[in-house]
């Protein structure tokens, strides 16, 4: 008898849609029937036996409908699980938490024979500190099975929120491929490069302006640079969101801002990665990132902060440069070193040492591993 899965990704588009596609897609489901229940906005190209029940979309809606949507939606997915009664369940993002863990204890009672998976992209949402703390640690009580991409997350959860260890399985995230047409891409690049100094390395912060993104931290580092290192050097800043307000004179010290209110296409996001010699990833806490993910992929170097999740490809060769600790100054003298090396030819990334890295994040393998949970 087939065993049926039921895929939720409340999230299914932009990024996810790319993990979703790319995860199922490297599965072998001749065993299994699957369906995604994802978003109305998912777009990704799925293999025939694989169905999608599109169901969300809270995210066309604003306010007190938003909630209201996603909701409705929720007990939708209810109606169908105690229907169909799957054997596993696969949740990869909560959005009311309160509600959602309510739903996980009603499915666990209702349901005794289906496993819940959970994975945790994020041990808590960003930003919020221990504010969901408490209703987090009862969601992770209550799943069957949580998948963490890093050992350090792991970690976490055992020490911080006593989860027992051998409920959660470490599987990678794995590269992120946007699968955008590399001429589209050129065209961006095109018009990108009107605005850069082609002459200069360029140093690249791209994505959501976050506080954990360590914004400040990079605007402060910058300006500490000496001025031989600015005319040798520009920072690029394309962004999603508002810069923190600062009395910085952005020509003076060759930063190019690119601001975004709300959208990046991803042929922009590529072209960013692709005109850069450095990204810079200055973060004061993460668990995994995709833009860390992405800029692998497109094999750049990178200048990190010492978190676990981001030094995690050091591990399989050098691909740049670490900071000893999270500041600005730290960030400015990683920034110096990255600049000497470069230019007096002084550091490469050997082919090695990205095959290694392609090895590790491979979605191949990272649904195999998935795959074996679903089994078990």
């Amino acid at each position: 008898m087939k065993k049926t899965i039921f895929f939720i990704d409340p999230n299914s588009y932009f990024n996810m849609r790319f993990y979703d596609e790319s995860l199922l897609n490297n599965m072998n489901f001749e065993n299994a029937e699957v369906t995604l229940f994802g978003n109305i906005l998912f777009d990704g190209i799925l293999n025939k036996n694989i169905k999608t029940k599109l169901i969300y979309s809270y995210n066309t809606k604003s306010g007190i409908r938003k909630i209201i949507s996603y909701l409705q939606t929720q007990i939708i997915l209810f109606y169908n699980i105690l229907r169909y009664k799957p054997n596993v369940i696969h949740i990869q993002y909560v959005k009311v938490y309160q509600f959602d863990w309510l739903l996980l204890k009603t499915i666990a009672f209702f349901c005794r024979g289906t496993k819940i998976v959970y994975t945790a992209h994020n041990i808590l949402p960003h930003d919020t500190g221990k504010r969901f703390y408490a209703i987090f640690k009862k969601i992770y009580n209550t799943v069957d099975v949580i998948i963490v991409h890093t050992k350090p997350t792991k970690k976490t959860l055992t020490s911080e929120f006593e989860i027992n260890p051998d409920k959660i399985y470490v599987i990678p995230h794995g590269l992120l491929n946007h699968c955008v047409k590399q001429n589209d891409v050129n065209d961006k690049k095109q018009l990108i490069r009107k605005n850069l100094n082609n002459n200069l390395l360029t140093y690249l912060f791209v994505g959501k302006i976050n506080n954990y993104k360590g914004i400040d931290i990079l605007l402060e580092g910058w300006q500490l640079l000496p001025d031989e290192y600015k005319k040798r050097a520009q920072l690029v800043i394309a962004g999603l969101g508002k810069i923190p307000d600062t009395n910085i004179n952005m020509e003076a010290n060759n930063i190019k801002l690119f601001a975004y209110e709300d959208f990046m296409s991803n042929e922009e996001f590529i072209g960013y990665i692709q005109l850069s010699d450095v990204v810079l990833l200055p973060y004061k806490k993460i668990s995994q990132s995709g833009v860390l993910l992405t800029v692998l992929y497109e094999k750049k170097p990178i200048i990190v902060s010492p978190i676990e999740g981001l030094i995690e490809p050091f591990e399989f060769g050098n691909t740049g440069w670490i900071m000893k600790d999270i500041s600005s100054i730290e960030l400015k003298n990683s920034i110096m070193n990255s600049i000497d090396d470069l230019q007096n030819n002084k550091f490469t990334v050997t082919e090695e040492t990205w095959n290694n890295i392609e090895n590790y994040y491979s979605w191949k393998n990272i649904s195999l591993a998935t795959q074996k949970i679903y089994n078990q």
